[in-house]
């Protein structure tokens, strides 16, 4: 049989599992061990808010969340590699960018909802009689905001 492709995913690795460097050239950012270990507590703190946020959706406490779970490297990095003045329009995920970005969780949490709901809403038939609009799942695709004070 003829090899019509053939395909490589190159590796490419910066530190060994003790953590130290296995190449000369390190990117400029990995040469910044407070960078690193900011970054690191950053990722960190993402998987613990990740799995308290899990615990409270499930006992209902919290609405409609989306996990993050094995993407904090990723949002972080986004995060850390944006300039002060660089724009950043976030997804429901990227909270370890968000947070990197100074956002703070409750904030996080809320603006994920909003855009869960309104993608939901995008997609719902027409409103019922009580305000909130139904898929065939039952699952609410309107969103009531209370604005409480004191």
């Amino acid at each position: 049989m003829k090899t019509a492709a053939t395909f490589e995913i190159k590796y490419q690795q910066y530190l060994d599992q003790e953590g130290k460097p296995v190449q000369k050239d390190l990117p400029k950012f990995a040469k910044d061990k407070e960078e690193l270990l900011k970054m690191y507590r950053a990722m960190t703190f993402v998987r613990v808010f990740d799995t308290k946020a899990i615990a409270l959706q499930r006992t209902g406490q919290l609405g409609t969340y989306a996990s993050c779970l094995g993407h904090e490297a990723t949002h972080v990095g986004i995060g850390a590699a944006m300039k002060q003045e660089d724009a950043f329009f976030p997804m429901y995920r990227e909270y370890g960018a968000q947070f990197w970005r100074g956002v703070i969780g409750e904030t996080a949490l809320f603006a994920g909802v909003l855009l869960a709901a309104a993608f939901l809403t995008a997609f719902a038939p027409p409103a019922q009689a009580n305000g909130a609009a139904f898929d065939e799942t039952r699952h609410v695709s309107g969103i009531r905001i209370e604005l409480l004070g004191n």
